[in-house]
Order: C-alpha cells, then structure tokens, then sequence
C-alpha cells in the first residue's frame, strides 16, 4: 500500500512567503552622524593611514626640524612649534618601509626660480642628503645648472633631460616656484617621463610647505 504524504497547506506556505516578502522590503536603518568617523587621510609612500580626526590636535608644515644625535632610527628628530618642542616620528622607518625616493634617487630634478629652502626647508634637507649618497642634482631654472626663461622650464625638462630622466635607475622632480598649476604640471612631467615620484612645492603665507603630486 502507498502512503501519500500530504503537501504543506497552501495558505500555510503563502503566509511564510509574504512575511520574508514583508522583512526583505524594510528599508535599511539610515546611518546617522554618530555612526560616522571622521578620519586624516596619511599617505606613506604606497601607504594610506587613516587617523581618526578626534586625535588629531592641529597640522602644520615640518619645517625647522633637527635631528638628535644617538636617537633610534624611527625618530626623525625635533621641531620647535610655538616655543614647545615636539619629537617627530619617520613613520616609513617605524612601519618597515623602504626609505623615501630622495635620499637614495640616483638623479633630482629641480624646476623653477625659487630656491627650495625657501619653499620647503625639509626638502632642502633630502637633497643634500641625496647628494652625499651619490645623487646626481640637476636644477632647472633661471639661475640653475640649466638655465630657462620664464615659462619655459617644463618644455626645457622634456627637450634636454627627458633622455637622463628615462635612463636613471630613479628619478624624482621637484617643482619650486610659479607656474606649477597647483602640482598638475610637474604630475604630468613626472609620468610623461617615468619618475619615480614628483614633488610640488606650493606658495603659502609662510613660505613652508610641500604637497607630494
């Protein structure tokens, strides 16, 4: 004899359908300001650290740092904010990174008419340290190992060093003084060219800044 098994009751079924019909259709809770977190976006080298904003008490351009002589490796030195000094960390040093593209590029291109010190003391500080590491320096501008016109130092980049440029193991161009179109064209020299990085050295009231391309 065959048993038959009876189905499950329809009504039974269409009742279970429309209640996970019922629960997908809720509309997902919307996120309120307490459920966001603000956060610094730090960029190290390849690196992106994000730092939530609440720690953070203040940012400001590193200039006048000085190193301290037998302090670990991770600690670049000291700078005077205010009257207060405050230590300041290498944190490509202390994440394990490879050291930065300056001190060990085999050639540095320096665009434009203002010195870098001027602009930027700590960059000042890197190309002297890739110097003592065997770094070939080149300057373009008016007064620079190549000289240049106004308004024509990019051009004179791509006709009389691309060449060097391509050719290095590594190279970097720094861009120093107007004309930089907020960092776009040392950017686009920097990947016209295969550079391994491009630095843009922008005007502030204080003349103490750099903002990597």
């Amino acid at each position: 004899m065959i048993e038959t098994i009876p189905g499950p009751d329809p009504s039974v079924v269409e009742r279970i359908l429309q209640e996970r019909a019922n629960a997908l259709a809720v509309p997902p809770k919307a996120e309120s300001a307490d459920d966001a977190l603000s956060v610094v976006v730090v960029a190290v080298g390849p690196e992106r650290y994000g730092i939530e904003i609440t720690r953070i008490r203040e940012v400001q351009p590193l200039h006048g740092l000085v190193g301290v002589p037998g302090a670990p490796s991770t600690w670049a030195g000291l700078v005077n904010l205010r009257g207060s000094l405050y230590p300041v960390l290498n944190l490509r040093v202390h994440l394990g990174l490879e050291p930065g593209p300056i001190g060990s590029d085999a050639r540095v291109v320096v665009v434009g008419d203002e010195p870098v010190e001027e602009r930027a003391p700590v960059v000042g500080l890197w190309i002297r340290a890739a110097r003592r590491h065997g770094a070939e320096i080149v300057t373009v501008g008016a007064s620079g190992s190549i000289p240049t016109t106004p308004g024509t130092a990019a051009e004179t980049v791509r006709t009389q060093l691309a060449e060097r440029v391509r050719a290095a193991k590594r190279a970097v161009l720094i861009w120093s003084g107007p004309g930089g179109r907020g960092g776009e064209t040392v950017a686009a020299l920097a990947h016209e060219l295969g550079a391994a990085a491009a630095f843009y050295l922008p005007a502030t009231p204080n003349g103490r800044a750099v903002s990597e391309a």
